[in-house]
Formats: structure tokens, C-alpha cells, sequence
């Protein structure tokens, strides 16, 4: 059978918060994050964000699979042996392109890529490609199998076989002085596995120098692969992905995006390729429908 898994793309958030003291991802878009239970299940939504000492709670994302008849497969289901997750976050920021507030999105067409748009790298002094590798933090995979388990994705447990870590070590000048963590997996009760970010590590060795960071800068933001290992009882086994995504806090995650995706998809089909030819005509233009709104809106 083929597999899949759920989301296909996870959001996690970060948080300094306590370890522990984490709250799930919400259920639907415009929904608000859950509180567990000791199994890590969810239950009642959030209210609080934070905690006592008033910092961020870190939001997990729970990923579930699934097989083609869309049954979920958990630690449960009588003809699974095991489900085995592999996750490897990295952070490439120091090693991109610098801030450039627009600049580099390619929604406005190619003639805006960070390259047409002559944006400089960042740390640009560093110009060999191992100069450039030792900018990424990436601390290599990790993977959390079974009930209730834990693995920190963190400086001190690098797999042995794992050739290629790095990350800023020392004691950083400005900001968070010392990084540990890209975040935390865990399964719950079932075997599904929960994905937790940073901590809301930010530190560097010079001033920053506006709000897109500074050379030399680090965070903890990190995205990465999700694989998902199942073996049957059989002892045959298939193997699925996804992909993880650890953003910001967002304490007002009610409050969606004006559009969608959908939107989007939409108005390019409209626009490029003719799929409502009587709602818009690429090839003319007409003054009341397509200009006086526009007049009207600036007036």
C-alpha cells in the first residue's frame, strides 16, 4: 500500500519557554493551538500562551500517516510492528542572502530573483564552499521511534555517523549567548510524532544592523525533512515523507490571511491562462471596470 502523511507541510513555533510546557498545533486554519494530556493528546484550546514567568510556549506539530484507504496507522493498528520517524532540520540563514525587504520574492516574476536583484550574500567575506557550509546550522538528522519517547535535536547527541555538522559555537557577543537546540521530537502514546522547534535563540558578534539581522547573526528558525518508517507485522515495511517548517509565535492565529491559496491559483488562471475569459480579458482593458476602482481607491 502507499502511505502518506498529515500535514504534508507541519508548522511548529518557537518558544523559550520550560521544555515540557508546549502546546500542539491547531486543528484547522484560524483555529487556536491545544493544551495535552499526559498521553499527549489533545484537549482543551489554549489560553494561555505563556507561561507564569511569562515566556512563549513552543507549539508543536503532530504528523500522523495514513494508508490508502485513509486509516490512520498508529502503534495501535493491529498489522503495524513499529513506526519509526526521521527528522532533519537545518537553519541556512547566515549562509543566504541578506534582507532586502522585497527583493528576492518571485511572486513579482523572475526579473526579481535575489540574483537579478544583485542582493549580496550574507557574510559575503566567507567565500569558499567550506567557509559557506560552516555558516548553516544543521546538527543532522534525529529519529524517535515507540511510546512517548524524546530526542533533543541538540549539539550534544550529533550522531557519530553524521559527517557534516556545524553550527556557532563559543560564546556569541551580542544577543543569545550560546547555542544548544534546534528543537525537540516526540511521539505520543500511538507513535505519532510531534515535531517542536527552537527556543528563540538570536545572537551574533556585531551590531545588528537592521531588522533583517546582521552578519554573523544566528537564529534557531529551521525547517527540514520528515520520513516516516513503518514496519508490519509481516515485517515488510514502506516508507513516506513530508516536510516541517518551524516559524514565530503567533498569538493571534484566529486572524487568517485576506487570501488564500486558493485565491491565488485562481486569479493566476484568470489571468494567464483564460480560465474565466468573461471576467478578464488579458488582451484588452476596460476603463470602468479596471481602472475607475483603482482611481477611486487612491482618491
Amino acid at each position: 500500500m502507499a502511505l502518506s502523511v498529515h500535514p504534508s507541510i507541519g508548522i511548529a513555533r518557537l518558544g523559550n519557554a520550560n521544555t515540557d510546557n508546549f502546546v500542539l498545533n491547531p486543528i484547522k486554519i484560524g483555529g487556536l493551538p491545544y493544551e495535552h494530556d499526559a498521553d499527549l493528546k489533545p484537549t482543551t484550546t489554549v489560553v494561555n500562551f505563556k507561561d507564569e514567568a511569562g515566556c512563549i510556549r513552543r507549539q508543536g506539530q503532530v504528523f500522523k500517516v495514513f494508508d490508502t484507504s485513509d486509516e490512520e496507522l498508529t502503534l495501535d493498528s493491529p498489522n503495524v510492528k513499529n513506526i519509526e520517524w526521521t527528522v532533519h532540520l537545518a537553519n541556512k540563514k547566515a549562509a543566504w542572502c541578506e534582507f532586502r525587504e522585497l527583493n528576492g520574492n518571485l511572486l513579482y516574476g523572475q526579473y526579481n530573483s535575489y540574483t537579478n536583484r544583485g542582493v549580496p550574500w550574507r557574510n559575503a567575506s566567507k567565500e569558499s564552499s567550506s567557509e559557506r557550509q560552516s555558516l548553516i546550522i544543521d546538527l543532522g538528522p534525529r529519529v524517535v521511534s515507540g511510546i512517548l519517547s524524546t530526542v533533543e535535536i541538540s549539539i550534544y547527541n550529533i550522531p557519530a555517523t553524521y559527517l557534516h555538522p556545524s553550527y556557532p559555537s563559543g560564546e556569541l557577543k551580542q544577543g543569545s549567548k550560546h547555542f544548544k537546540s534546534l528543537g525537540t521530537l516526540r511521539t505520543d502514546r500511538q507513535g505519532r510524532l510531534i515535531v517542536l522547534g527552537g527556543y528563540g535563540f538570536a545572537g551574533g558578534n556585531t551590531d545588528l544592523s537592521g531588522y533583517g539581522g546582521g552578519d554573523d547573526w544566528y537564529d534557531d528558525i529551521s525547517d527540514g525533512s520528515v520520513t516516516c518508517f513503518v514496519t508490519y507485522s509481516d515485517d515488510s515495511s514502506e516508507t513516506t515523507t513530508a516536510w516541517m517548517v518551524v516559524g514565530s509565535p503567533d498569538f493571534a492565529p484566529e486572524i487568517v490571511n485576506i487570501s488564500t491559496l486558493s485565491d491565488t491559483c485562481f486569479d493566476v488562471g484568470v489571468r494567464n491562462f483564460d480560465l474565466v475569459p468573461d471576467m478578464y480579458d488579458s488582451a484588452t482593458g476596460n476603463y470602468e471596470s479596471d481602472y475607475v476602482a483603482n482611481f477611486d481607491r487612491v482618491v
